[in-house]
């Protein structure tokens, strides 16, 4: 990815919740679909640390604990974006805008969402 790239945000959300650009109009179900495949990559990069990350939250978010320990390692990403946490995060009315990229780690992710 190049400096220049951009990323889309939804209004309200904290930058680590950004997802590259699909240079077209990104709807509610387009962005779960992004957010999902950038979990995934997060969690395919080091699945010891994306283990170890949710089941720290096992008394702050038991929902994130319980994802580690019900749900295959390839269904993470997926349980995260269905889970009560992040929709709660997700704006009511929809809108974004394109935003410069910042590192993010699936652990500044799940910080979020405990």
């Amino acid at each position: 990815m190049t400096s220049s790239a951009k990323h889309w945000l939804p209004k309200g959300l904290p930058p680590p919740l950004s997802v590259p650009s699909p240079g077209e109009p990104v709807s509610r179900s387009l962005y779960l679909s992004l957010i999902e495949a950038k979990l995934r990559g997060l969690i395919q990069a080091d699945p010891k640390a994306a283990r170890a990350a949710l089941e720290m939250s096992q008394e702050s978010a038991p929902e994130l604990w319980a994802i580690a320990e019900q749900q295959p390692q390839s269904q993470w990403a997926s349980a995260l974006v269905r889970s009560d946490q992040f929709s709660s995060l997700l704006p009511t009315n929809w809108s974004g805008a394109e935003v410069q990229p910042e590192p993010t780690s699936l652990q500044e992710v799940l910080e979020l969402l405990a």
